[in-house]
């Protein structure tokens, strides 16, 4: 990422970020966001329009959504622990709660 931000390379550096956090995924891509939780729940979301990400779109972009959805599954079953690395290692249990302030640390 480092030439993209000091201006040697002009463009987007990837196509799409993916990230996946404690039973939550998401997927940016462009304008989209596609966010799931473990439990079931997917949001879509439109990052230039005025709402952000207080408005759902899934029921408007159903065809988006599935395939970011794909997307989203398939960098989940490449990570090293695919899945959403619910068996969190002690480092990162230590940066949740210190990040979150959980229990008031």
């Amino acid at each position: 990422l480092v030439p993209y931000l000091t201006g040697k390379k002009d463009g987007e550096p990837h196509d799409a970020l993916y990230w996946r956090f404690r039973g939550q995924s998401a997927i940016r891509e462009g304008k989209w966001k596609f966010y799931y939780l473990q439990e079931g729940a997917r949001m879509l979301f439109d990052m230039e329009s005025d709402e952000h990400e207080n408005k759902n779109l899934i029921e408007q972009y159903p065809e988006i959504a599935k395939r970011l959805e794909k997307k989203l599954a398939t960098f989940r079953a490449e990570q090293k622990r695919p899945g959403f690395a619910m068996d969190s290692t002690p480092e990162e249990d230590a940066f949740y709660k210190h990040y979150f302030n959980v229990n008031g640390q």
